[in-house]
Order: C-alpha cells, then sequence, then structure tokens
C-alpha cells in the first residue's frame, strides 16, 4: 500500500489525475466497499481473504474475483486494490432501445503502474451469455470484452479507464499457486547455500521436474523449493502447471527455457490431458450395441441377395453415404427413429392446455400425488376444451417428468428444496479444489440423534440431545477437530472448536469455509480468523450441497454408529411406530464422556478405511502431503495469548469486592480488582468457552484471570473430564435450575403432608377433654408433669459386681 507522500506522487506528478478522478480514488480509500457481497449469491462463495499488501481484509463474492485479487496480492506492478468502489450511475440502453439511469457498482480500482484503472469481472461463460442477452451493453472485441455503459461513464465523469476481466480456468490455476507461494513465506527462511546448489543444477541441467530437483539436492520437503520460485530463483508455468503436484511441475532457471525445451514426459501428458474434454460424438459414427445389431443384420440381408423395398431403400442410403465418405455401416446407422422426429399427435387446442396446466397450475398443487393431479385436470379440461377427451395418466405423468426438478423444489419447498433438487454442475466447470492439506477446511454444527445422560437423582434419569461441531479438511477428508455442547451453536461452540484444533495440531487451516449462520458471521468469529490471517468464506445460503464434506461425514456418523448405540433418535416414521417405553429417550444410557470417547474411536477408523477411489486411506494421505508441505496450515502456540483471543466476549459485570464478580451461581476473585476499588463498580469480562472456573477481567487496560474456588480441583482432572465437566457447568446450567425447581415443588408437597399430619394432631388435641390425675394420699401432681428423669428409679450397684 503507498504511504502518503507516494501516493500524492502517484495521483499528481506520474499520471496527472482530474480533480474527480482524484476525489473519487480518496472515497474509495476512505470508505467502506459500497455494498455487501454475496446477498444475492445462489451458488457463489463470498470469501474474506487477509491482505498483507493491503494491510486490511479484501472481500470477494465469486472465486473468479477471488483469484483476480490473489494475482494482484502478488503483482509488484499492482500498488492498491480495492473491493467494491463507490457507486456511480450509468447510462444502460434497455431492449426497446431506451436510455435510462442505473446505479452501478464495478469489483475493483486498483491502482496499478500504469496508472488507476476500474475492473469488472466475470468468467468466460457469463461474458459470451451477456453479449447474447445484452447486446446493447456488451460487445466483444478483439482485446477482450467491453461493458459499454460502464466504460462510457467512468470516462466521462472521471477520466478513469475501465476493464472487464475475463476469468478462465488458467486464472484459477495462478491463483491457487500463487496462495502457495505466498504461504511458503511463514516458513523458516532456506540456506543461501541451497540457493548456489540450485544455481549449479540448472546450469548443468536447465529443466527440472521439481520431485526430481527435491530429491537431488536431499530435500526433506518442498518448502525450500517453493521459497527459491517465489524469490525469482527459478521458473514454473504458472498457468499449466501445479506446486501442489510436484512430479508434474517442471522448473528452470528462466521461463524462457521451458518454453524452449520441452520434456518428453510433459509433452504426453498435455496430449492426454487435450483429449480429457471431448466434443460429443453423433451416434452415426458410434452407435449403441442394439443400433448394430440391426445394422449387421440389414447388411446380411444385403449381401443374401434378398429383393425388397426396404433392401433397396437401404441401398440407396449406402450410395448416398459413399458421397460422403462413409462406409456402409455408417451410411446404415439409423438415427433412433423412436426418440427423434415423432411429431405430437395431440390437438394443438389440448396441447397447448396442457402445457399450461403442468407449467401453472400442477406446479403450485401441494399434493404430492400424481394421480390427484390428473384429476384435478381432467375437471379443468373439461372446461377447457369440451370437444377433446382429456390426455391419459401416461401421457401427463410423462409431461410432469419433463419439468426441471429445480421448479418443483421451488414450488413445493422454496429456495432450500430448488438448490437441493437442482442439476448438477459441470463437472468441467466447477471451481478447483484444493489439493493438499490445511489449505481449505470445512466446519459445521450437527444435532447428535442420540440421547445422552445429563444428570440421575436416584429415581429419574434426565436426558438431553448434544450438539456436535466438526472441522474437516476438504483435501483429505480428514478431520482435524470437533467439539460437543449441549447449547445451540453459538460463538462458544467455534471458539471451542478452535482450541480443540490447536490443542491437537499446534496449528490453523488457511481458509476455514462456513454457511450463513449468526455464530459463523458473527464479529466475534469473523476478528478471531483475520486475527490468524485465516481466510474466511461463506458458501451459499440455503444451499446443502455447497458443505458436502461435513455433510457426508454426519450422514456416515448416524448410519454407521449412532444409529447402533442405545438412545438413537429414530425417524419421524420409525418412532411413531413403536411403543413408548422404547422410545430413544427411555433408552439413553451414554454419558458425554462416552460420546466423546466413542466419536474419537469412529473418527479414528473412518481415517483408515478405503475412500472412494483412493489407493490409500485419508490418514494416510494426510500424513504424506503434511510432510511434503508442512508450511501449508498456520502455525499457532497455545499460549495465554491464544487462550484470551479464543475466549468470548461478554458484558460488564457488577464487582462485589468482598466475594468478587457473580456469574451463574459462581464467584470469581482475583486480587487485581482491588484497583478498581473507589473507581469502577463493573468490569469488562471475556468468559472461558471451557474452563468455568476462570474468567478474565480487564483491569487498567489488562485482561487479568479471576479463579472460583473450584479451579484447583479442575486442573488436577484428565482433558476429557475437564471437557466434560465445563460442559456440564456452563450449557446444563439451565436444565439443572428446572430440574431444581422440580425439587423445590416437590419439597413444598412433603413439607404441606407433614404440616398436615400436624395440624390433625393439633386438632385432636384442642377437641379432646383433658385428663388429670391426683395422687390421692398425696395430692401431689401428676406424673406427666414431672421431669423425665423422675420417671426411673435408681439401685445402688456395689462395684465388687462390676
Amino acid at each position: 500500500m503507498l504511504g502518503n507522500l507516494r501516493y500524492q506522487q502517484y495521483l499528481t506528478s506520474e499520471h496527472k489525475l482530474s480533480t474527480p478522478a482524484i476525489e473519487y480514488i480518496n472515497q474509495t480509500r476512505a470508505s467502506e466497499p459500497a455494498r455487501a457481497v454475496g446477498i444475492h449469491a445462489r451458488t457463489n462463495i463470498v470469501a474474506a481473504e487477509v491482505s498483507m499488501k493491503m494491510g486490511c481484509t479484501i472481500t470477494s463474492e465469486s472465486h473468479a474475483e477471488r483469484a483476480i485479487a490473489t494475482q494482484f496480492e502478488l503483482d509488484p506492478e499492482v500498488f492498491e486494490y480495492w473491493e467494491q468502489p463507490p457507486t456511480i450511475e450509468i447510462l444502460k440502453t434497455d431492449k426497446r432501445g431506451s436510455r435510462r439511469r442505473r446505479p452501478y457498482t464495478a469489483d475493483f480500482l486498483v491502482l496499478s503502474s500504469t496508472g488507476p484503472v476500474v475492473k469488472e469481472v466475470k468468467t468466460l461463460e457469463e461474458a459470451e451469455q451477456l453479449v447474447k442477452s445484452e447486446s446493447q451493453n456488451w460487445a466483444k472485441t478483439e482485446s477482450g470484452f467491453d461493458y459499454i455503459p460502464a466504460r462510457e461513464a467512468y470516462q466521462l465523469q472521471y477520466g478513469l479507464r475501465f476493464e472487464v476481466v475475463v476469468v478462465t480456468r488458467r486464472d484459477q490455476r495462478i491463483a491457487e499457486n500463487i496462495r502457495l507461494l505466498l504461504a511458503s513465506r511463514d516458513a523458516p527462511q532456506y540456506d543461501p547455500i541451497l540457493g548456489l546448489r540450485v544455481e549449479k543444477l540448472l546450469t548443468e541441467q536447465p529443466v527440472w521436474r521439481l520431485d526430481e530437483l527435491v530429491i537431488e539436492l536431499a530435500l526433506p520437503d518442498y518448502s525450500a523449493a517453493i521459497q527459491m520460485i517465489d524469490a525469482g530463483r527459478m521458473s514454473f508455468d504458472q498457468a499449466s502447471a501445479s506446486l501442489a503436484t510436484p512430479e508434474r511441475c517442471y522448473v528452470a532457471s528462466k521461463p524462457a527455457l521451458l518454453l524452449g525445451t520441452v520434456h518428453r514426459e510433459s509433452a504426453v501428458l498435455a496430449a492426454v490431458q487435450a483429449t480429457d474434454e471431448m466434443a460429443p460424438v453423433s451416434t452415426e459414427l458410434m452407435p449403441d450395441s442394439r443400433v448394430a445389431e440391426r445394422i449387421f443384420k440389414r447388411l446380411q440381408r444385403i449381401e443374401s441377395g434378398e429383393k425388397s423395398s426396404s433392401v433397396r431403400r437401404w441401398k440407396a442410403q449406402i450410395a448416398e453415404g459413399r458421397k460422403k465418405g462413409l462406409v456402409p455401416f455408417q451410411a446404415l446407422v439409423d438415427a433412433d427413429r423412436n426418440l427423434i422426429g415423432r411429431s405430437s399427435k395431440l390437438v394443438p387446442e389440448v396441447k397447448d392446455f396442457l402445457d399450461y396446466f403442468v407449467d401453472n397450475v400442477a406446479l403450485s398443487m401441494r399434493t404430492e400425488s400424481s394421480l390427484q393431479i390428473y384429476y384435478e385436470y381432467c375437471s379443468q379440461a373439461k372446461e377447457a376444451h369440451p370437444d377433446h377427451a382429456p390426455v391419459s395418466t401416461q401421457t401427463l405423468y410423462s409431461r410432469l417428468a419433463q419439468i426441471a426438478p429445480e421448479l418443483v423444489g421451488q414450488a413445493k419447498g422454496g429456495k432450500r428444496m430448488a438448490l437441493a433438487m437442482a442439476a448438477p454442475t459441470d463437472p468441467t466447470k466447477r471451481h478447483l479444489t484444493p489439493l493438499l492439506p490445511w489449505m481449505k477446511a470445512g466446519v459445521d454444527h450437527y444435532k447428535v440423534d442420540l440421547f445422552l445422560v445429563v444428570f440421575e437423582d436416584g429415581d429419574n434419569i434426565y436426558v438431553a440431545r448434544p450438539w456436535l461441531s466438526v472441522m474437516i479438511d476438504v483435501a483429505s477428508s480428514e478431520v482435524l477437530a470437533f467439539a460437543i455442547s449441549f447449547q445451540d451453536p453459538s460463538r462458544r461452540s467455534c471458539a471451542k472448536l478452535i482450541r480443540e484444533c490447536v490443542r491437537r495440531h499446534g496449528k490453523l487451516p488457511r481458509e476455514i469455509l462456513v454457511d450463513h449462520g449468526s455464530d459463523f458471521t458473527s464479529v466475534y468469529f469473523r476478528s478471531l480468523l483475520a486475527h490468524y490471517r485465516i481466510t474466511h468464506s461463506l458458501r451459499p445460503a440455503a444451499n446443502p450441497r455447497a458443505g458436502s464434506e461435513v455433510e457426508r461425514l454426519f450422514g456416515e456418523y448416524r448410519q454407521q454408529w449412532l444409529s447402533q448405540r442405545p438412545g438413537f433418535v429414530f425417524g419421524l416414521k420409525t418412532l411413531r411406530a413403536i411403543d413408548g417405553k422404547y422410545a430413544p429417550d427411555k433408552s439413553a444410557v451414554l454419558t458425554l464422556e462416552d460420546l466423546h470417547r466413542e466419536l474419537t474411536a469412529f473418527l479414528n477408523w473412518r481415517s483408515s478405511k478405503p475412500r472412494g477411489a483412493a489407493s490409500q486411506s485419508s490418514e494416510v494421505v494426510y500424513k504424506e502431503l503434511i510432510e511434503k508441505f508442512p508450511f501449508i496450515p498456520i502455525g499457532v502456540e497455545y499460549n495465554d495469548e491464544f487462550v484470551l483471543a479464543t475466549s468470548v466476549e461478554s458484558s460488564e459485570y457488577k464487582i462485589d469486592f468482598q466475594r468478587g464478580i457473580h456469574i451463574k451461581n459462581l464467584h470469581y476473585y482475583c486480587p487485581q480488582l482491588r484497583e478498581l476499588q473507589g473507581i469502577k463498580s463493573r468490569a469488562e469480562v471475556r468468559i472461558d468457552p471451557e474452563n468455568p472456573f476462570v474468567i478474565y477481567v480487564r483491569i487498567n487496560g489488562s485482561w487479568c484471570p479471576a479463579y472460583n474456588g473450584n479451579y484447583n480441583r479442575y486442573i488436577e482432572h484428565s482433558l476429557q473430564k475437564r471437557i466434560a465437566q465445563g460442559i456440564e457447568v456452563y450449557e446444563c446450567s439451565a436444565m439443572k435450575r428446572n430440574i431444581n425447581v422440580g425439587k423445590g415443588i416437590g419439597l413444598v408437597d412433603i413439607r404441606r403432608e407433614f404440616d398436615q399430619r400436624t395440624e390433625g394432631r393439633i386438632a385432636e388435641s384442642v377437641t379432646a377433654e383433658p385428663k388429670v390425675t391426683v395422687d390421692p394420699v398425696t395430692e401431689r401432681e401428676p406424673m406427666a408433669n414431672k421431669l423425665l428423669s423422675d420417671q426411673f428409679e435408681t439401685r445402688q450397684i456395689p462395684t465388687e459386681e462390676w
């Protein structure tokens, strides 16, 4: 990012920009992005990536925009790049030729060595589609694509250049390589002597395969080699090769040597890759087995000398095919007349109403019964065309089957169901998934279909369903961390998951992909990721396919493990079919510690089993790749700073200087609280997400730990026991309060029962006549009024008898 003096020179002396242009650039630098990206994203992933060049977070709303932003980050000719510059008005031409004012927000404002330029980012498919659908506004030129209204507006109002950047698979590959180069900068710097050895090897042999070069240098991993590429000591083709697959990546001292010297293996791989994406082949050239069998029978009838009209027609087809250069077999290939070329036999009036009914009425009907839809159709068809009979059920069912599944889902279940039922995207057009572990991790929550025992009182067992939070590596499908909670997903769940990941591995992924839940979009979570330079990516809202890696794990866990455990929650239909005494909450016996141990065992088993077409388990793949690329994850030390950063922000609490700070029936105290006596009566507090017996209090510019009296006993337990106790104290407090309310009511009932007995005795004593006996001789008081000790006689016993 440019300094103040350098920035002023850039605007005035170097490029001599107009006053409106300078004001527009100043406004861009001083204000927030003009709009929040990703609000209307249907299939796009919104990413917030920390830029070391800009010193802030750059947000992009698609893979195309992120690929370009990543290239800006490494490009030395780009000084600054700002996303979503201020909105301007453009004159856009509609289909009738009228020009109307419309607001427009570009994707980037770039300050480069050639001058400031405003950029709009589109994929090649999007740009070509816009040229077809909005030819009055979009045009294809020799240099690329042009958005005419925006270009004219920026030129007339500010004198700034405007460009449309078209992103292809090539740009995604470049961005993937750049992220690896940037990640290698976090590794320890390589030995300068190693650089001299590389120069010597490249002099002896101009082109090396990256994996062979690393073996020749006897390096333990690829960190130093990739750092030398980043420093410019070696070059490679960023557009076609990937640093993540070093066995297919060739390096040289200069890019020109890569163009002039082509390795034989590279040429073979390039030829194979060129045929990977083939165009559709006509069935006339490659028919299926049924058509081929029919053609062979026709050829046999022709060769047998048969004389018939069919044979004469086939001979004419063969003669016509010879003119096109086709052999007799190809000339006789039938173009599948059973599927192509048949015209509808329906009367136009009937066909038009059938189309109207299917497209408008059938989609709006809530019923899942096709027969009910047919009944409705017949009823309306009698009114629409009384002179013609309705179509058959088979015809209507065939027409219903032709409706796009996403339209059916949209009509019956809204956006979420529409996205779930939509056809998959073209695999060749999908964005590149990471090949290395720790480049991207998916995080999500799942309410476990299992009841756990939370509290027992001897007579009753209290149960609850926990939440499971998981972080899974996208490249290797290895589970990096998990956390269990009895509360709904919140900032605390995210903090516990981040802590668990660092506790187990001492590192965090480069990117975390999450949904649009309030816990993932909170300021706390986004700030925590930005603090550790982790890219925060939001998958499309209401799109269940976007988080397939985590959702697949939850499905496996439910089907392969939970379904066999006591307390498993069946589906609704199964639950309604069983007796009450067999209900899941009645059969629960597992505790929180049991769930933690069993889940760990299941994940270990899952890591060791074959997955898909891979020849190695996910555990083996993960270990091999992390040994080769140890610089990918972000190293984080589990220390006081990390513990404080992952503690959850809370509100201010009142200070009791005799007992401490009171939170949820617990008191916390530290000697530093005395410094606030007479100055402040409340203090800002951060809550530890795992340890219920410590909080962090802000005192005179420092965060000081305040402890509860149970802290010393808590730290003596094992890690699993501490985690379980933290959940019980923090997250089961509400449940225990409800239990205490019930117990309190029970105590009142017991007391009332004793009160009734006492009242009965008092009533009996009041109604009965008092009976007093008097000794006729001594006329003394009755024995009942004497002391208890007077009712016993004392006999002297000689000590000799003891």
